[in-house]
């Protein structure tokens, strides 16, 4: 299990980004082991980046402003 700093390097954020979408609800699924501290499965976060990621003729950014 990793740490979230090595989820964060992982998914190529920063911890705080990753703390931020983890608030929002956005971040992939983390464990908090009975010690407290919060785990991420290198699996889990594979499998969120898969789902998140971009595809090919997806929709268009709408229009700024």
């Amino acid at each position: 299990m990793l740490t979230k700093r090595e989820a964060a390097k992982l998914l190529g954020v920063s911890t705080s980004t990753l703390d931020r979408m983890r608030r929002a609800g956005t971040a992939p699924p983390s464990t908090r082991l009975p010690s407290g501290h919060l785990r991420f499965r290198k699996g889990d976060l594979r499998a969120w980046l898969t789902e998140h990621r971009e595809r090919p003729g997806g929709p268009e950014p709408g229009p700024a402003g």
